[in-house]
């Protein structure tokens, strides 16, 4: 599979290296990332192609960032936790949505995932904050919060525009996402979303991964 070359984006005043206190982002209201609302391409995933989705069962966002999209898997159904590196990101989220079947919870995801095991996870701008090296392990992590067949939803960066080792975000080569993924899990297919911001078309792609056993 060839690795798709775009041209550069410019690069945002935000931009620094991996190592960066999430917590503080939060506080100092510095989260371009979030657009106030739940991602376009999960509500029309949720409208228009259920099946897409497991049925109605136990969900995980992780890096949830201030809740939007953890809070749209509850409305519709699902039990679902949210989970960040960042407490004030959490505080904002619980004042903001409430719910019976939504929580939340303030961890690492490499240590401090939820013992019970999820149906569903929804990855939306975590994958490319995380520093490559830890990717395998965040594959991994996946994988053993999935219960069998449990399915991974996402959109992932492929191109952000900067060099590789400096982000977040950090650019996910297509030729990479295949490689790191199906040691763990099978695609069930990928496409391009739908909706992307002004900018970012065909740097994104949406993929469904099902766990191996």
């Amino acid at each position: 599979m060839k690795e798709l070359r775009l041209p550069p984006l410019k690069k945002s005043p935000t931009t620094r290296f991996w190592r960066m206190d999430w917590n503080q982002r939060y506080l100092d209201q510095d989260i371009p990332w979030d657009k106030d609302g739940a991602s376009p391409v999960l509500q029309e995933l949720l409208r228009d192609l259920p099946d897409a989705l497991p049925a109605q069962g136990h969900a995980l966002v992780p890096g949830c960032g201030l809740g939007h999209d953890a809070y749209l898997l509850a409305s519709q159904g699902y039990h679902c936790r949210g989970i960040d590196l960042s407490q004030k990101a959490l505080d904002l989220a619980q004042q903001r949505y409430q719910h019976p079947r939504l929580s939340w919870q303030q961890g690492d995801l490499f240590r401090e995932l939820p013992e019970e095991a999820v149906d569903l996870i929804w990855e939306y701008t975590c994958y490319c904050a995380i520093q490559p090296l830890k990717r395998a392990a965040y594959v991994q992590a996946m994988h053993q919060t999935l219960r069998p067949e449990g399915i991974l939803v996402g959109i992932f960066l492929l191109d952000s525009g900067m060099p590789p080792e400096e982000g977040p975000p950090f650019s996910s080569p297509l030729e990479e996402l295949h490689t790191e993924f199906e040691n763990h899990f099978e695609l069930v297919w990928e496409r391009w979303p739908p909706h992307s911001s002004p900018g970012w078309e065909r740097r994104e792609r949406l993929m469904c991964w099902r766990k191996k056993p």
